[in-house]
């Protein structure tokens, strides 16, 4: 038997990135491309073209002519395009210009003499070996030297004017050279040549590739040692790799081909290629020099016939000399060459195609477009609209949308009938089946006209196929219909809740999608034109993980801090408070006419309280309607909950008159909120309950009887109060509700023109001037603070409200009072260099209404200035909404892209990607955080009222019996002893420490004095050895009494495995709220 082959592998230590040379292009290519034309007269690829077979097929018609493998199978192969002239590197073109522009073109003295004796330095001392200090220094380092090199206009070393470069269109640079040159005393003109013709001093000329390509080697000569670090491999541009014909394949629409838009971008840098070649000919036959490429490329070589050229070309390039227009096909080779890479850098063509660049960033992008995520089928996008009576778990789903998603459903003879019946009611018939997959793989798709084949094919989906050579079943894709499960998500995906699975419900007759109210936060969704995507799961895993894992009911807390998400909203408020408040009664049959439209969908028999009154008539009130609908959620065989809460509206809301002295608000109000075994008691159900609201009722719910049946009491609910809406309550708001009594109103006036008189009393105060002080002084001390440079001091003159209050009584303030101070940033609206805040007011005005205070209300009007203001602060709104967007949703990705890797493993412990521990448990204790919301110490009397309903948990006792907990409750324990006995546990002694501290006296006493011993009196010596000299008994005695703290049981003991072994914040909670209930 032969030994099992080691599987290789390799450890990462570093990557790298570099730019293929010269000599690597030229190794990495199979051919290199020198015919501008990619296709020949009869559409075929040309030799030596773009589309040569050498580089692969550029379709499926063709084969490679390197490795002979047709379209799928080649990897393809690269070329590459031999430049007669160099060009800049696009990637290095800025960088290229500064180091130009920061050193002196015609100095080449060495500047890196002190480098090797700072890195061979190994005297360090330790305050620099701190970060702080070392980011200081660094920073330090780089504004010296941007400060020395980048804004000097003089060379550092010889002090004389450097030429300054500039950029045009990222194609070129142009050189202003100095109008002089400096020269050391004593230094003749004839010693050595000048870098710069005296012809040139002080004009305007342009520094080509092959200059800069010079200066780059002499900058290489002299910045080496930084230089092939930072950017190695930073050499102009003498030849260009391109990608092989498979990237860039051709696209065919008919009898018509149209080519990729890289390979015009190749294709136009070919042309200058060529065009270039004759140019430089041209040059040499004028000046009767031999006919060479410059930099060595021959042209014609000796022997060959002299074909005459086309000089007709010459009259298409623009220039006057040959030079010159060899000079702008350069350039606009740069240009073309930029394109390649990024088509953005050339500024003026207006017809572009995308470079490599374009095709790897932003969402249309390699790596967001097709690699982070594709479009994919079986899914569908719509508005979405409200719909109250659907269930919040469910999703309604449109006809149109109905007949096009299909799910692949097994041919069993459990299912063969409903699979028979939709294969005959075919593609347009809902509900029913778009094709069918026999066994081998072939699909026969269902005609929508032959009524015929579909009936062949529905008798034959138990009969297998003839020829069939494997065993299977047929598949058919049938209709989505009610019951199946679809994944909703509205965009931007910020986080989990916003991809939620909901049970379809077919809705004939609808052209949208429809929602359920309560679903509107989790999405963040409002329906002013919002769109939804739903994706149908295509095989069974996908649905089993969307009913459990991803479902709505299952997303009842959101994981940041375990808050809810789902709630009831608006009018469901309104009507929730006002069918619950004492005095609301119904007859027997409204009370059953408000049951049924809140059970609809509930299967069996119903329960009913009997009711409140029984004369003169039998009433029901508000409160035992809610009541009925509890006790028929609540499963049949678990125990009604009870709860203690408070409402969202305090106690004196509901008060009309004084209050008398002895009435406890808190106590039997309509605020306080009392469930006993699913009964309404007392209270009423609003915000706090049914709403997005932690522990409420629907969160109480959730906590004890899971998601589903939260789900149906918001469900519920949300139907109930719609009925009640719309057969006996209504709601209607006119200007009686807003109007303010006459003795309120006075009041209000009386306030309002007190306050628009203490302006200057305000500023005084601001201003630390006396009360004495007159107008003018004020006004004028006002003007120095206002101009002042430094407006620190002077900047809390604000006469805003001191009391926050909740929205709901502010916008009521807005509406019948005023809408009081407008705030710009969190300060009065600035005052303009004229002392205005407005031109309609006086400068420095002491009147509030100048600094933005606005004293009118909406019920009547608020003048010109006062809308001015509103108006600012609406602005100020606009711009952060729009702005802090995109920011905070850019900061977003970014964190969540860095954190995505991370994962708790089986260990308990959170890790990144490669493995390294981020947490030894996740959040410290090893908790889930929806999990934990009712382990608060505050919500231990609602975890006790209601234990009976949680020891009939499904398999509790089976789970309590497995989970070992006497490990743990004896490392508490321990723990608790171990603070009973140390009374300090800051300071920290040893055995041997606290032994010292017993014999140092004696000791000292018979040993006075003498001479020190590795750094150690005769006292010191002597207690060691007669702590050596110890039994082990004594010693384990002083031992004992410095004992360290055991550690906490969940370094010790597995959660997950001991029931016990919780964090000791948690067991010291547990057992405070033990010992005060007793």
């Amino acid at each position: 038997m032969r030994p099992p082959k080691a599987v290789p592998w390799w450890r990462f230590a570093k990557v790298s990135f570099e730019l293929y040379t010269a000599e690597e292009i030229r190794k990495l290519s199979v051919k290199a491309i020198t015919n501008p034309q990619y296709l020949d007269n009869v559409g075929n690829p040309s030799a030596n073209g773009l589309y040569d077979l050498a580089l692969g097929p550029p379709d499926s018609k063709e084969a490679c002519a390197t490795c002979m493998q047709n379209f799928s199978n080649c990897p393809g192969h690269f070329g590459h395009i031999e430049l007669p002239l160099t060009v800049y590197n696009p990637l290095f073109f800025d960088f290229l210009e500064q180091c130009a522009d920061a050193t002196a073109l015609e100095i080449e003295e060495e500047l890196n003499r002190h480098v090797d004796e700072i890195l061979q330095s190994q005297e360090l001392s330790d305050q620099c070996s701190n970060v702080k200090n070392v980011c200081e220094c660094r920073n330090k380092l780089i504004s010296q030297f941007w400060k020395a090199h980048m804004t000097s206009k003089r060379c550092p070393n010889c002090k004389s004017r450097r030429s300054l470069v500039r950029k045009e269109h990222n194609s070129k640079l142009t050189v202003t050279y100095p109008s002089t040159v400096f020269r050391k005393p004593g230094e003749s003109t004839v010693d050595e040549p000048a870098a710069i013709d005296e012809t040139q001093l002080g004009k305007r000329g342009y520094l080509t590739p092959m200059t800069a390509k010079e200066f780059v080697l002499a900058l290489w000569k002299n910045e080496g040692f930084f230089l092939r670090y930072i950017f190695p491999g930073m050499d102009p541009h003498k030849s260009s790799a391109f990608s092989p014909d498979m990237y860039r394949p051709i696209n065919r629409v008919g009898d018509r081909m149209f080519t990729n838009g890289q390979t015009v971008n190749l294709q136009a840098v070919m042309k200058d290629a060529t065009l270039i070649r004759k140019l430089l000919v041209f040059m040499a036959e004028e000046q009767c020099q031999p006919i060479k490429m410059v930099e060595g490329e021959v042209q014609r070589k000796a022997g060959e016939s002299d074909e005459p050229l086309d000089r007709s070309v010459l009259a298409t390039i623009p220039g006057q000399t040959i030079a010159d227009k060899l000079y702008n096909t350069w350039i606009r080779l740069q240009t073309h060459v930029n394109i390649v890479f990024d088509s953005d850098m050339d500024k003026l063509m207006t017809e572009k195609y995308p470079g490599i660049r374009q095709l790897l960033e932003k969402k249309e992008g390699l790596f967001r477009k097709h690699m982070m995520g594709k479009r994919v089928d079986f899914a569908a996008r719509s508005v979405i609209c409200p719909d109250m009576y659907i269930g919040t778990n469910e999703i309604g789903i449109p006809m149109v949308f109905a007949t096009k998603l299909t799910y692949p459903q097994p041919v069993t003879p459990w299912n063969v009938k409903e699979l028979r019946q939709a294969v005959i009611n075919g593609p347009k018939v809902h509900p029913g089946a778009s094709m069918v997959i026999n066994e081998d793989g072939s699909r026969t798709v269902l005609s929508a006209s032959s009524v015929t084949q579909r009936e062949a094919i529905a008798k034959q989906l138990l009969t297998p196929s003839s020829g069939a050579p494997q065993s299977g079943l047929k598949i058919v894709c049938r209709h989505i219909k009610t019951g199946d499960v679809l994944l909703l998500n509205r965009q931007p995906t910020l986080h989990r809740p916003s991809i939620q699975a909901h049970r379809a419900r077919i809705l004939p007759g609808e052209k949208v999608l429809r929602l359920h109210y309560a679903n509107c936060k989790a999405y963040n969704a409002d329906f002013d034109g919002d769109e939804m995507n739903a994706h149908f799961p295509q095989n069974e895993l996908g649905r089993a993980e969307a009913y459990t894992l991803a479902f709505t009911d299952e997303q009842y807390l959101v994981p940041k801090d375990g808050k809810p998400l789902p709630g009831l909203i608006q009018d469901h408020m309104i009507s929730g408070v006002s069918m619950t408040t004492r005095g609301c009664f119904f007859t027997r049959e409204q009370y059953l006419e408000l049951v049924y439209r809140g059970l609809t969908d509930k299967k069996g028999r119903i329960k009913t309280f009997p009711p409140a009154i029984m004369k003169p008539q039998r009433l029901w009130t508000g409160k035992q309607v809610v009541s009925t609908l509890l006790i028929n959620i609540i499963p049949d065989n678990h125990i009604p909950l009870n709860l203690t809460g408070k409402a969202k509206i305090g106690g004196k809301a509901w008060m009309k008159g004084p209050a008398n002295r002895c009435l406890n608000l808190d106590s039997m109000c309509e605020s306080q909120v009392i469930i006993r075994r699913g009964e309404l008691l007392c209270g009423v159900l609003d915000k706090a309950h049914f709403g997005s609201s932690a522990y409420g009722l629907v969160h109480c719910c959730y906590e004890i009887y899971g998601g589903e049946t939260s789900g149906k009491v918001l469900t519920c609910l949300g139907r109930l109060f719609t009925a009640y809406l719309q057969l006996y309550r209504g709601f209607t708001m006119g200007i009686e509700d807003i109007l303010v009594k006459p003795e309120a109103d006075r009041k209000r006036h009386k306030i309002i023109k007190k306050s628009s008189q203490c302006g200057i009393e305000v500023v005084r105060a601001a201003l630390n001037l006396p009360e004495t002080a007159s107008c003018e002084d004020v006004q004028g001390k006002w003007q120095d603070a206002h101009l002042c440079k430094d407006q620190r001091d002077f900047n809390m003159v604000d006469l805003k409200f001191k009391e926050e209050v909740n929205n709901y009584n502010n916008e009521v303030n807005k509406i019948s009072c005023l809408l009081g101070q407008i705030e710009l940033e969190g300060r009065r609206p600035p005052l303009m260099a004229s002392g205005k805040s407005l031109p309609c007011f006086q400068p420095y005005d002491f009147s509030p209404s100048s600094g933005g205070f606005v004293t009118g209300r909406f019920l009547t009007g608020i003048r010109p200035s006062e809308f001015f203001f509103h108006c600012m602060a609406g602005r100020e709104g606009l711009v952060d909404t729009a702005v802090k967007t995109s920011r905070s949703g850019y900061l977003q990705r970014c964190i969540i892209k860095h954190l995505e890797g991370l994962v708790v493993q089986y260990d308990l412990t959170v890790r990144d990607s490669d493995g390294s521990v981020v947490q030894f448990l996740y959040g410290e204790d090893g908790l889930d955080i929806p999990k934990t919301q009712f382990l608060q110490p505050e919500q231990f009397p609602f975890i006790a009222d209601n234990y009976e309903v949680i020891e009939k948990t499904n398999h509790l006792n089976e789970a309590l019996a497995r989970m070992e907990s006497h490990q743990a409750k004896q490392q508490f324990k321990a723990i608790r002893k171990w603070w009973a006995r140390h009374q300090n546990p800051v300071q920290r002694e040893g055995g041997f420490l606290l032994f010292s501290q017993k014999k140092m006296a004696s000791v000292k006493a018979q040993i006075p004095g003498g001479e020190r011993k590795n750094g150690r009196d005769p006292a010191t010596l002597q207690l060691l050895k007669m702590w050596y000299e110890l039994d082990e008994k004594k010693r384990r005695k002083y031992l004992k009494k410095t004992s360290k703290c055991p550690d906490p049981s969940l370094a010790v003991w597995r959660p997950d495995s001991y029931l016990a072994s919780v964090s000791e914040t948690f067991e010291n909670g547990v057992e405070d709220y033990i010992n005060k209930r007793g």
